[in-house]
């Protein structure tokens, strides 16, 4: 597939000025390991993941995990419902944390987490 000019008339860049990502496109199209790569096989070290929360599953075992875990359920809203691995995982996080640290909530951002921080402060006082 040809990326020039063309191709990406209508992408916007919001964090990137256009004009400067049209002149020079950054554009990776598989991942592996610890690597991203641009369609010339040219290897760029992923230092960027975790931005915005965003799973990437370039080893393969992330692969194998996410694959497995598509096949129950994607996503289970925390509103009164909840799945079989996040029971697990709390434990084994409960497990890790010093004595009287004993329940989880698990939260897609940082934002999230200080709002939930923040209620359950103002619920405890």
């Amino acid at each position: 597939m040809k990326y020039d000019i063309e191709f990406l008339e209508n992408y916007w860049m919001p964090f990137t000025a256009n004009r400067d990502f049209k002149a020079d496109p950054r554009i990776i199209v598989r991942g592996e390991g610890v690597y991203m790569y641009t369609p010339e096989d040219e290897a760029i070290l992923d230092g960027s993941s975790g931005l915005f929360v965003v799973l990437r599953a370039f080893s393969p075992r992330n692969r194998r995990a996410v694959y497995a875990q598509l096949q129950q359920a994607a996503y289970v809203p925390p509103f009164q419902l909840s799945q079989p691995l996040g029971f697990e995982l709390a434990r084994r996080v409960a497990k890790l944390t010093p004595n009287g640290l004993d329940h989880v909530f698990f939260v897609s951002s940082g934002s999230e987490a200080v709002d939930t921080a923040m209620k359950m402060a103002y619920a405890y006082h």
